[in-house]
């Protein structure tokens, strides 16, 4: 666990999850009407702390992204016939007993479960990393929200 002042952060060598993250923001999101400069301070570690959080899983899916293409390598090879021995242990498969025709090889590699359950993971990093960008983006309003809600209260006291 990382610590921002007082506040707590997620330890990044566990990927959050989506459902993490946005408990997270839901607890970071929250603004006291009676506490907006306290709010508007903290602005810059909330923006720290989630940039950090989006820097890493930008580089999970990243290294997630780079795992898929060097599996769909070998997948190929494999519906080809042309995968080497050492690749075919190194993953545990055994040759494929029947010949695939070339035109149908990506058939075969789209149904394929090993490249599907990469491909979910790939959809599950691409969306933490949409929601982080997203948080980025309201963090980066935040000040104009917090100096929106001061002006209000000033109105509404009679000031100006």
């Amino acid at each position: 666990m990382v610590t921002y002042g007082n506040k707590k952060s997620y330890n990044m060598s566990v990927e959050p999850s989506l459902e993490t993250i946005y408990n997270m923001w839901e607890r970071d999101a929250t603004v006291s009407v009676g506490d907006l400069a306290t709010a508007s301070m903290s602005t810059a570690s909330l923006h720290h702390k989630y940039a950090k959080m989006l820097s890493g899983c930008k580089m999970l899916l990243r290294s997630r992204e780079l795992k898929f293409k060097e599996l769909y390598r070998d997948k190929w090879e494999w519906a080809t016939g042309s995968i080497d021995r050492e690749t075919l242990d190194r993953h545990g498969w055994e040759p494929l007993r029947k010949k695939i025709l070339r035109s149908d090889v990506d058939v075969y590699l789209d149904a394929d479960s090993d490249l599907q359950a990469h491909q979910l993971r790939l959809s599950e990093a691409k969306e933490r990393v949409e929601a982080l960008e997203s948080i980025i983006r309201m963090i980066n309003g935040r000040a104009f929200q917090i100096k929106n809600a001061i002006d209000y209260h000033k109105f509404m006291a009679g000031g100006q």
